[in-house]
């Protein structure tokens, strides 16, 4: 989200071409960059089907507006990831496309409670956006289901092989 005017597309063009070459960012449909604005997480989807930018705020809003942030940081953020992304693109040879002529859209999403133990829930609500988004319709959730996804990333977590090398590796000779 950094100003265009001192972002530097070199600085992430390495990773972005990593990215291309495990799937192919000119072809994708949707492109979800889950962000934090504010301290909470937000979601942008550059949505190639239909044209246009997305942004989703799962936090409750204080007003009749489908965000607690302003306008204008919304307009600020999506503008500064549009940019940034586009120029990124064209510095990796990915594609050179005009991506800031796509609308900016804030549709209807899920949100998050203000209670003292769901406000802080953005992240996951975040998560689950990009996985019940498919670019046209939102498959509606709640915190049941943020407690469930919560409990799901736990463990895969705890239970990932990345742990096992790592005690393997950390063992001295003298433990079994």
């Amino acid at each position: 989200m950094l100003d265009p005017k001192t972002y530097i597309p070199e600085s992430n063009e390495p990773e972005l071409t990593r990215i291309n070459e495990q799937m192919d960012i000119a072809n994708a449909d949707l492109l979800l960059f889950p962000l934090i604005l504010n301290e909470h997480w937000i979601l942008i989807c550059i949505n190639y089907l239909v044209k246009k930018v997305h942004f989703f705020d799962p936090a409750i809003r204080a007003s009749n507006s489908e965000s607690v942030l302003p306008a204008n940081s919304i307009k600020f953020a999506t503008n500064n990831v549009v940019i940034n992304f586009q120029r990124t693109c064209k510095v990796a040879e990915i594609f050179d496309r005009d991506l800031q002529n796509y609308e900016l859209q804030v549709p209807r999403c899920p949100k998050h409670s203000n209670s003292p133990f769901q406000k802080f829930d953005s992240g996951i609500f975040a998560m689950l956006l990009m996985y019940n988004w498919n670019g046209s319709v939102i498959k509606i959730f709640d915190h049941t289901e943020a407690t469930k996804f919560r409990k799901l990333i736990a463990y895969k977590l705890m239970n990932s092989d990345l742990n096992e090398a790592a005690i393997k590796n950390n063992q001295t000779e003298d433990q079994p």
